[in-house]
């Protein structure tokens, strides 16, 4: 019995010390917090504003690059561009942009269309080719690539050159689409969708805030071509980080391996949550599942219609914008470029904070109706801003606000809106079908416009004299009237949404949101 007793406190103490273990065990094998979606996506999200730098560092510097390239440089010398008006006697020297030989406006918008339509296809290709293979693969080809038609740019030895690399970065610029496929992914709630696509517009406007500035202060120092050089060298590096950081977050996996775990958890706790808001709204009964449809409805093809317009019209500012401030306001490159910076910092600003809370307050529809409108009224009216008084900078201060608020702003929510009412709408079979055809859409219209602005912009049809020269103004005014056109293209098939004064997350039916869920 003594033997019993001192052998029972020793199993017990043993006993305690087992329990005490397997608590601990229990502990750590509790699983890992799920990450965010931002966590998930910002290697992504970076890839696409390096995509974006590219485009956003040539914009002051490509048309005033144009005129400079002749088609044959071993017998044509051009001057350095733009010409200072206050300075050139153009009785006797050729005006920028007319000498025989050189790059004439005409150049400048067909190299912009050159670049834009390479996008067509790139976005289009891209983005259906990561429904299949994955978007890892995708993201990495399309910057690399990119990285190398920018480097091309900076080598041309002549326009032939231009035109060719130009293409080429067009096609290999095809990151957004996949991005914003990506964003559908791994966003479960819709309802959180336009925030982080209002993100993957704002790396745009983080380029824009950039870019130009960085452009601009390299050609001064420099050259225009070592401006060029920036964005590859850039894309180089991020290419490195994104092979070993970017989440491969298709849900079916692809060529770079399976689905993210991370991806396919932050998906089902936002799907999760929203189901179960939903059921509470709708009366216990959980969102409509749905069904998968190889074809697109008609809204996906009505948000790419109207990116199309948009981005025609828009681009009518892009590519002959730097030609006219030289003839209005007798600046160049290097005010461009101070300015577009100052643009892409409200453009952040619109895509990251304005976009999410705007479409809470009057919804997704509703703001895509108002900024076609305000586009329009932007585009039509801005170049007419300095025949009030010729020349007067105090007047260019005004101009450049009014630019920002009736072009800029409208332009900065056209995508990120147009994405949310299209990706809604199908299920996630199609997201990068329909996420690709908004994103080509806009870079048709980025094609199409500089084939007639260039001509137009020479045109003697609205031909109006300004302080140092003249341009035809027509081409501004028929974006004005295609802004019309993009309204009733949204507002026949689109329509205004709920008109029944709810608002935030019970705008939307269970039947709509779920279709993008």
């Amino acid at each position: 019995m003594a033997q019993d007793d001192s052998v029972a406190p020793a199993v017990n103490e043993t006993s305690a010390t087992e329990d005490l273990r397997l608590a601990k065990a229990d502990d750590t094998a509790k699983p890992a917090k799920t990450p965010s979606i931002m966590g998930i996506l910002w290697v992504a999200f970076l890839c696409s504003f390096v995509d974006f730098l590219g485009m956003s560092i040539s914009i002051p510097i490509l048309p005033y690059y144009t005129l400079e390239l002749a088609w044959d440089e071993s017998t044509t010398i051009c001057p350095s561009c733009p010409q200072d008006a206050s300075t050139t006697d153009f009785a006797v020297e050729g005006r920028c942009g007319e000498i025989e030989g050189c790059g004439t406006a005409i150049d400048v918008g067909l190299c912009a269309s050159a670049f834009y339509g390479g996008q067509i296809i790139g976005n289009l290709v891209m983005s259906r080719l990561s429904d299949r293979v994955g978007r890892k693969i995708i993201v990495m080809i399309s910057l690399s690539c990119s990285a190398l038609g920018f480097l091309w740019c900076g080598l041309a030895p002549n326009l032939y050159h231009l035109y060719l690399a130009r293409t080429f970065s067009g096609i290999a610029g095809g990151t957004l689409p996949v991005v914003q496929a990506m964003v559908l992914d791994v966003t479960g709630d819709p309802r959180e969708r336009p925030k982080y696509f209002g993100i993957a517009g704002a790396c745009l406007g983080m380029a824009f805030f950039i870019g130009p500035g960085v452009g601009a202060v390299i050609a001064t120092v420099f050259t225009k071509q070592a401006a060029l050089f920036a964005p590859a060298i850039i894309g180089f590096v991020v290419i490195i980080v994104g092979i070993f950081r970017i989440h491969e977050t298709r849900p079916g996996g692809g060529v770079c391996g399976a689905q993210s775990t991370a991806a396919a958890a932050v998906y089902d706790q936002g799907a999760a949550a929203f189901a179960a808001e939903m059921a509470a709204i709708t009366g216990g009964a959980p969102p409509p599942a749905a069904a998968a449809n190889p074809k697109l409805p008609r809204t996906v093809y009505a948000c790419a219609g109207a990116m199309m317009l948009a981005g025609f019209i828009f681009t009518a500012m892009t590519s002959m914008t730097a030609l006219t401030w030289p003839i209005s306001y007798n600046v160049g490159p290097t005010a461009l470029g101070m300015f577009l910076t100052a643009y892409g910092a409200i453009g952040i600003f619109n895509n990251v904070v304005m976009i999410k809370w705007i479409i809470g307050k009057i919804g997704a529809e509703k703001l895509a109706l108002a900024v076609s409108l305000l586009l329009g009224v932007g585009i039509t009216t801005y170049t007419f801003i300095d025949l009030l008084k010729p020349g007067d900078m105090v007047l260019f201060v005004f101009y450049l606000i009014f630019f920002e608020l009736f072009i800029g702003c409208p332009f900065d929510m056209h995508m990120p809106t147009l994405i949310t009412i299209a990706g809604n709408a199908v299920g996630p079979e199609n997201r990068g079908k329909a996420t690709g055809l908004v994103a080509a859409a806009m870079s048709c219209g980025f094609a199409l416009c500089p084939l007639a602005a260039g001509p137009l912009f020479t045109s003697d049809i609205l031909r109006i004299e300004h302080k140092y020269g003249s341009f035809s103004h027509l081409m501004w005014v028929i974006c004005g009237c295609l802004s019309l056109v993009e309204f009733a293209v949204l507002i026949s098939v689109v329509g205004c949404g709920n008109t029944d004064g709810s608002s935030g997350s019970k705008r939307l039916s269970a039947r709509t949101i779920a279709a993008g869920a």
